[in-house]
């Protein structure tokens, strides 16, 4: 069994992914596509969105085709658009290619972002005493430890910033309050597994951040379906 990846992030996604499948499986990281072995996996970035799809996407599908992976991954971020409309662009341009029919494809959607899963992690917040400044403004106006994350949107006019860079800056400072720093070149501890771990227990215990549901299955997949 062997799985190609592709995500949109240029940095942050090709960091924390490669982690959580060699944390939650047996896999192993190619350096290139060619000749993939059982229980290996390749990554590669799409350079954002919607360049994954108009620029990387066909390749991406000649290079599964032509080695023979057995699973693929596409990884992006909703944004703020509604997940099951960006799903099914992302499937109308697959359709346009000769994928393999033998291949298992997950698309998996961030909503809104990467970051939007680290907020998700409720272990990690720092109680109430060791809240800095910042972090206790982000909390008055959201508090992402009782309410869903996903559901976090930002007033553009008020914060300066779309919403999925205010997630990345309530995440920043939830980082800091813990005296670590988060950078999209550098999440820390965001790719280890405990903090891995810290989303799925929120995930399944209060079906927040559900589309965090969708790495799941497609860890389960790779990790039962083998050759």
């Amino acid at each position: 069994m062997s799985l190609y990846v592709l995500v949109e992030g240029r940095r942050t996604e090709k960091i924390i992914y490669p982690n959580w499948i060699i944390e939650n499986t047996n896999f192993i990281k190619k350096r290139t596509p060619e000749a993939p072995q059982d229980n290996e996996f390749y990554i590669i970035s799409g350079n954002g969105y919607p360049s994954i799809i108009t620029n990387y996407l066909e390749n991406a599908i000649k290079e599964v085709n032509e080695y023979n992976y057995d699973n693929f991954w596409i990884v992006v971020d909703a944004d703020e658009e509604d997940i099951d409309k960006r799903k099914a662009y992302i499937e109308s341009n697959i359709q346009k290619y000769s994928l393999n029919k033998t291949v298992i494809v997950n698309i998996i959607i961030q909503k809104i972002c990467i970051e939007t899963f680290g907020l998700a992690n409720n272990n990690f917040f720092p109680t109430d005493e060791n809240l800095s400044e910042e972090l206790k403004e982000f909390k008055h106006k959201y508090d992402v430890t009782t309410y869903d994350p996903s559901l976090l949107t930002s007033d553009k006019k008020q914060n300066n910033m779309n919403t999925a860079h205010y997630h990345g800056a309530y995440l920043k400072a939830i980082f800091s309050a813990n005296n670590l720093r988060y950078t999209k070149k550098n999440p820390g501890v965001f790719k280890n597994k405990d903090f891995f771990n810290g989303i799925k227990k929120r995930v399944l215990e209060t079906n927040h951040v559900s589309s965090f549901k969708d790495i799941l299955v497609a860890l389960d997949q790779i990790k039962t379906t083998t050759k």
